[in-house]
């Protein structure tokens, strides 16, 4: 009798570990992949950030990527990838450098402060609201052509 009462007790202690490693290993459960281009008056974006937030009463990380050449993905299964619903995307884009400032940047000394009309340019933020994506699950493809008339 006594036996049968420490295999009982067994069974359940490996059914409730195994219960709870399946629940610690579901951070990847129902997040997705997004990648796609981002251009900018007909031009590929050459240096920028995306990010994806989720829509009001949806629940989940803010997620992003960097925008490359035009290019960007962020990557499913990872404890900060967007869930499946709806996102608002907020993009910036950095303004591409003259040669004249990338040479100036590149030949200030390490520790010298930035001077205030150093750069020309100041990173743009683009938050519309209709910037607005339903996430499926699986890849999604985004693309976006932003106008900075607007």
């Amino acid at each position: 009798m006594r036996l049968s009462i420490h295999y009982e007790t067994l069974i359940i202690a490996v059914g409730l570990l195994l219960a709870i490693q399946a629940g610690c290993n579901s951070k990847s459960r129902g997040t997705v992949e997004i990648q796609g281009q981002v251009m900018l008056d007909g031009q590929p974006v050459q240096s920028g950030t995306i990010s994806f937030n989720p829509d009001s009463g949806m629940v989940g990380p803010t997620s992003g990527a960097e925008i490359r050449d035009g290019h960007y993905k962020v990557s499913a299964g990872q404890v900060s990838s967007p869930r499946e619903g709806l996102h608002r995307v907020e993009i910036t884009v950095f303004p591409a450098l003259s040669k004249e400032e990338e040479e100036r940047i590149q030949h200030r000394p390490i520790n010298a402060p930035a001077d205030a009309g150093e750069l020309t340019n100041s990173p743009r933020k683009f938050q519309d609201p209709s910037l607005v994506i339903d996430l499926h699950s699986g890849v999604n493809t985004y693309n976006v052509e932003l106008n900075s008339s607007r």
